[in-house]
């Protein structure tokens, strides 16, 4: 399995866990082994901020279909041209 496939954008955990890597350069103890022979850490990364960022995509963009208010129409006179 590649790490980040197990890797849950969604999971205010690792959301965490991620942060405390971003502070100290190293996952929180007992987040993950890398001894676990059965993960593939290659490109994690790249993949990881990959998910991550289509998730604030798709959060934005709910919020602004359901919460939002819609965006205000062109005047008629702006139309006429």
């Amino acid at each position: 399995m590649k790490f980040a496939d197990w890797f849950n954008v969604y999971n205010m955990d690792h959301i965490q866990a991620f942060g405390v890597l971003m502070k100290t350069g190293a996952w929180p103890r007992g987040f993950i082994s890398y001894e676990d022979d059965g993960i593939d850490f290659s490109n994690w990364y790249i993949e990881i901020t990959g998910k991550m960022a289509a998730a604030w995509v798709e959060q934005v963009l709910a919020d602004h279909v359901i919460g939002m208010p819609p965006a205000p129409s062109k005047p008629e006179s702006e139309n006429e041209n």
